[in-house]
This record gives C-alpha cells, sequence and structure tokens, in this order.
C-alpha cells in the first residue's frame, strides 16, 4: 500500500488552520438497515460503500432497553468497553441480572446472564449485544483520510468475524492492507437490514 496522503487544510475561509485530526471529534459510522448505507454520525453524509485502513477491533457489550419507545428510551441500560466488566445505568435490571448488590459500579460479563439466548424480555435471543468496533483510516476522496468508527451487531458480526479472522489465521495486522465494505440489503418479514461485506484490497 503506497503513502497515505496526508489530510490536507480545509479550504474553509476562517479555518485555514483547522485539521480535523486535532481539532476535530471523531466521527463514528451506522449502518442504516433499511437504505442499507452508512452514515457519517456529524455530517450526515451517506455512502453505499467505504474503503480504508482498518486499524483494529475492539470488543465491546451493550443492554438496551427491551422496548425502544421513546428517545428517553434509547439510552443503554448497560455498557461493557472492554468486554470483561460491564458499566451499569440508572434502569438497569437488576431483577433478571440475578446480581444483589445494587452498589456496584461495574459488573462481571462472564457472570451476567442477561448476554445468554432467550434471555430477552420479548425474543429468543440475548438481551445484552456483542459489539465490534472498528476504528479505521477511512478515505473520504482520493486526497483526504480521515479517522472514523464503526460499531457493528448482531448480524453484522458474523461477517466481521469472518474477515477478521482471516487476518488472524494469516498472523498479520488488519491495517496491513486497504478494506473496501460494501452492504448486502437483506429482508426478513417486514424488516429491512443490511450487513456489511468485506474485501480485502491492496497491501
Amino acid at each position: 500500500m503506497s503513502t497515505l496522503p496526508a489530510i490536507p487544510d480545509s479550504g474553509i475561509v476562517g479555518l485555514e488552520d483547522y485539521d480535523p485530526t486535532i481539532d476535530g471529534s471523531t466521527p463514528r459510522l451506522q449502518i442504516i438497515g433499511p437504505d442499507a448505507v452508512f452514515q457519517d454520525s456529524q455530517s450526515g453524509q451517506q455512502w453505499a460503500s467505504i474503503r480504508g485502513v482498518v486499524l483494529g477491533r475492539l470488543k465491546q457489550r451493550i443492554l438496551w432497553p427491551a422496548e425502544m419507545t421513546d428517545e428517553k428510551a434509547k439510552k443503554p441500560l448497560c455498557k461493557s468497553v472492554d468486554f470483561r466488566m460491564g458499566l451499569p445505568g440508572e434502569e438497569f435490571p437488576w431483577g433478571p441480572s440475578g446480581f444483589a448488590d445494587k452498589t456496584v459500579t461495574a459488573l462481571d460479563c462472564g457472570a451476567c446472564p442477561l448476554k445468554e439466548w432467550d434471555s430477552h424480555p420479548t425474543r429468543d435471543t440475548p438481551w445484552c449485544s456483542e459489539q465490534a468496533v472498528l476504528p479505521l483510516l477511512m478515505e473520504v476522496s482520493p486526497e483526504v483520510w480521515a479517522p472514523t468508527i464503526l460499531t457493528l451487531q448482531r448480524s453484522s458480526l458474523k461477517p466481521a468475524r469472518k474477515y477478521i479472522d482471516s487476518y488472524g489465521r494469516a498472523k498479520l495486522p488488519l491495517y496491513t492492507a486497504c478494506t473496501t465494505i460494501a452492504l448486502d440489503a437483506q429482508k426478513r418479514g417486514t424488516v429491512r437490514y443490511a450487513t456489511p461485506v468485506f474485501s480485502k484490497g491492496e497491501s
């Protein structure tokens, strides 16, 4: 892989010295399932596919409310940034979790039954979802590469694991090649969603 180009000045009058790698916060990409596109959390810009250098993989967990009925319900009940210790929120379901001491600030994910199948109150799935967080340097344009974070969960995890495993078996870091990630639009009943399709580019 050739040397990546430096991120240039913004080119905006009054912001000539602005460098997004220093002055800006890192944007996050989310998959908009019904439209099968990636969307930038800050700018709202969308792409059918993205290309970049994956810098690594972080395993996390997140526990969402059983029913997402309003804006307040979108706050996670619990989250683990290291896949081992969960940080419970104010609305954490202590009863179903089996943890008796409600004063603790961190919970052992390995001992929590909410990560098991059929633990969800309304579906036959795990209530606590595994996440794969991919920090990457994304090609915004041929001259601009920007740091970005892509978070994957549920149906997106299997193709991500398969792609990452190919590097693990070869004992190569993920950043040794460019990666293109497209989206495969799918439908289950009335629900439309999209799963990522990973392909390896030049080294």
